[in-house]
This record gives C-alpha cells, structure tokens and sequence, in this order.
C-alpha cells in the first residue's frame, strides 16, 4: 500500500499536473499534520480540502509522513499556542468564542491545537512557494537525471516495477475511457 502510494507520488510529479496544486496539496497536508485531529477544527480543514483546487494525493501523503514526525515538535507547538491563548488582549475574543454554540468543538483553547494552527497558518504560504519551486526544479533537472541514470534504469528492468507500471497505465486509461 505505501509503496504503490509512493509510486503514485511520483507519477503525479512526473505529470503534466499543475505545480501549484501539488504545492497546494503538500502545503495543506502540512497544515493537517500540525494541527492535532478529533476536533471540529481539524476535521473542518479536512472538508474544506476535497473542495479545493489541491492535489489530495500529495497532501495524504504528507499528512502521514508529517503524522510521523509531529511529536518531535509537539513542544514547540504548545508553547506558542499557550502563548496565543494568554495574550491578555485576546483574553475577551477567546472567552466570547467559548461561549458560542458550536466553536469549542474546535478546541481552539487547547494550547496544541491553537500552536498548530497559528504555526500552519504561518507556514502555509512560504510552504507553498517552496514546494511548488521544488516541482519545477525536480521536473527540470532531476526528473530526466534519475531516469536515464543506471538506477533508474535498472529499477525500471524490475518484473515487480515493470508489473506494476503497466497495472497503472491500464488502469489510468481505463480510468479516462469509463
């Protein structure tokens, strides 16, 4: 299963898809590997995700890879949403939020989830433009490198590889006919 999502991974850089929605989909599944899941906040963004113009591979992809690595800045991100919550010109926004019908769902008071979100919220946009620059610099002069490398062919040789690249391309041209 990881392997055929690493594949895909690939597939979609090496594709005439838009730079811009793979950088949108990494950014956003950046985003959600930040924020901690369980609450109205975290599943919200997740909706919001399936009817924006993202790449929902890419960011599933590193949402689970970002799931991996979160707990190694955990810390980081409670300290700056325990700093956020106890700015005392925010003390009255944040307690009439509380006291709204459906918002504390959101666990915007919890100081991990206020820390992920402000921090995603930050990174969102320097993110994409990282991304997307690294898409066009892969596609550029890495893509072509690995490809004609004695790796990439002998990976290409590969019965599993070879197996599972055809399995793709019936099922993408089956996919665009039906």
């Amino acid at each position: 299963m990881f392997l055929k999502l690493i594949f895909d991974l690939f597939k979609v850089l090496n594709s005439n898809k838009n730079e811009g929605e793979i950088a949108a989909g990494f950014s956003f599944g950046v985003m959600l590997a930040l924020i901690p899941g369980g609450n109205l906040l975290w599943i919200t963004l997740f909706v919001i995700g399936f009817f924006t113009r993202l790449n929902l591979l890419t960011a599933f992809v590193t949402l689970g890879l970002g799931k991996l690595v979160i707990g190694f800045i955990d810390p980081f991100l409670d300290t700056a949403g325990f700093y956020i919550l106890n700015i005392n010109a925010f003390k009255d926004f944040f307690t009439w939020l509380y006291n709204l019908p459906v918002v504390p769902y959101t666990a915007f008071n919890n100081s991990l989830v206020m820390g992920g979100f402000a921090v995603s919220l930050l990174l969102a946009f320097p993110l994409w433009f990282l991304f997307r620059k690294a898409v066009i610099l892969y596609r550029a002069k890495v893509r072509d490198r690995i490809k004609n490398s004695r790796f990439g062919k002998a990976v290409m040789k590969l019965p599993v590889v070879g197996k599972l690249s055809t399995l793709v391309s019936t099922y993408n041209s089956l996919r665009e006919r039906g």
